[in-house]
């Protein structure tokens, strides 16, 4: 596989190629090939499998996180992909620190549990009985654990805002054209003005706010390795509007399109996830 560098850096390092495929991190972030199809050679899945190939450099364990920090553990129950708001090659589904570990960013964390707090407060709002009364969601709900210890809804959107912060529009319950609520907080509580407000003179009264708790990013007590995974499209030339196939018919080939995920870890490993 052909790997580009300055000749400066060529110097740097004695001449002849560099050994990209060392360092999982570098390979990933500095020699990617956009321009790799099924049709290239080396084709979009030989480079997968050469970044696959890449192991992690640095020693386990985490002992630059402070002595206040409280840390949680949770397992990778399956395959996991992060960072895919770019091209597939470019980002490749996974974020991997300077060393290659794979990690989960931070700002995802708390994006996640921002998302199943409220997601916690819509099913307890969405329980309310004919009378108004506050039904907490039923056990099975995964979301249940979330609402204890509140004695009502305007107390665990007040503690979510809290830990999460808020900006002025997280507190009003205004619609888009499509009838949807702008704000989720709005969202979580049914667009309820009384309740809105009931939950805003808990807090202080700041007009933005960054939250409470700093959610750092989650890394691995060991490298889980990573895998190839396939999407496969049915119907690409209708997504690309081609002439002919303006209606998505089952005449087109699939096109598969390979990408690399980090595995599932086993029983005994784990993601730790640092709050502060």
């Amino acid at each position: 596989m052909a790997v580009y560098g300055p000749p400066e850096t060529r110097h740097a390092i004695g001449g002849g190629l560099p050994p990209a495929w060392i360092s999982r991190s570098l390979f990933k972030d500095r020699f990617a090939d956009p321009g790799a199809s099924d049709k290239t050679k080396p084709t979009r899945k030989d480079w997968f499998k050469a970044l696959i190939a890449c192991k992690a450099q640095r020693p386990l364990g985490s002992p630059w996180l402070p002595a206040n920090s409280i840390q949680l553990h949770a397992r990778l129950m399956s395959r996991l992909i992060v960072n895919v708001a770019g091209g597939v090659m470019e980002n490749a589904n996974i974020n991997l620190d300077r060393y290659g570990l794979p990690t989960i960013p931070g700002s995802a964390v708390k994006g996640c549990a921002r998302r199943m707090a409220l997601q916690a407060l819509y099913d307890w709002f969405e329980n309310q009985g004919d009378e108004g009364t506050e039904e907490r969601p039923m056990a099975e709900d995964a979301c249940a654990p979330c609402c204890e210890g509140f004695a009502k809804p305007a107390d665990m959107l007040a503690a979510i805002a809290r830990v999460f912060g808020w900006t002025p529009e997280d507190w009003k319950n205004d619609k888009t054209k499509d009838n949807h609520f702008k704000s989720d907080f709005a969202w979580a509580v049914g667009g309820d003005e009384n309740l809105l407000q009931g939950a805003r003179s808990l807090i202080p009264n700041f007009e933005t706010f960054a939250g409470t708790i700093a959610f750092l990013a989650a890394s691995p007590n060991r490298d889980p390795g990573l895998e190839l995974d396939v999407v496969t499209p049915h119907h690409t030339k209708y997504h690309h509007g081609e002439k002919g196939y303006e209606t998505a018919l089952d005449t087109e080939d699939p096109v598969p399109v390979f990408f690399p995920a980090v595995k599932a870890q086993g029983e005994k490993d784990y993601f730790t996830f640092a709050l502060i």
